[in-house]
């Protein structure tokens, strides 16, 4: 019963926030989304994140040549991560045309963020290589091992997206031996609307917790 309380609690605290609170994110039609927060995306025209930290992996697509012939081609992929918090983002890259734009895009990614003010916003940018020729690429798979390494765009806290609950760290207290899927439920969503809450509602929590 307790559980279950610490459940409905958490959700009557924290749905306002998750609801009110988002990040929209404007694309040009030069750039495709390819994977949020660890997870393959769908290229869609809206896109709506969380808020706080996000990452995700892009690539700009474009075609080269005159109308008639031109070439579809694709720049390597990006991954992109920042913070943000109920606001409307919007990604600029330069005009690609030719292919030498495309190669100095490849080595250099000329990639801004801005707000809905029009203020650039801070991030960090990484190139997600891959190995030898692949007819396919899997996302989910290589932004696992990216998450791990040290580049700069990387983010351990953005891991439990490509973890299982038993790679889950065991929380504190508690013993060697599996917990039940509620308790292991629990513990995630309790985890996860706390991380994702204000300060104000993070000390009512605390109050609650010791009543």
């Amino acid at each position: 019963m307790k559980l279950l309380q610490l459940i409905v609690f958490c959700i009557y605290l924290w749905m306002p926030v998750s609801t009110m609170a988002a990040v929209k994110l404007q694309l040009p039609e030069t750039i495709s989304i390819v994977a949020i927060n660890g997870k393959d995306f769908e290229p869609t025209d809206n896109v709506e994140l969380p808020d706080g930290l996000n990452q995700i992996a892009i690539r700009y697509v474009a075609d080269l040549g005159r109308s008639f012939d031109a070439e579809r081609v694709s720049s390597d992929v990006f991954v992109l991560l920042f913070r943000a918090h109920n606001t409307t983002l919007a990604i600029h890259t330069p005009e690609i045309n030719k292919k030498h734009q495309l190669k100095k895009f490849n080595s250099q990614p000329d990639i801004s963020i801005l707000n809905n003010s029009g203020s650039d916003v801070d991030f960090q940018v990484s190139k997600l290589n891959k190995e030898g020729f692949q007819l396919s690429r899997n996302y989910e798979k290589e932004l696992t091992v990216f998450n791990q390494s040290s580049s700069s765009a990387a983010v351990a806290t953005l891991s439990h997206f490509n973890s299982t609950v038993h790679e889950q760290p065991l929380p504190i207290g508690a013993t060697g031996k599996s917990l039940s899927d509620e308790a292991v439920l629990v513990e995630q969503m309790l985890k996860y609307w706390y991380q994702h809450a204000d300060e104000k509602t993070r000390e009512r929590f605390k109050v609650w917790i010791k009543q």
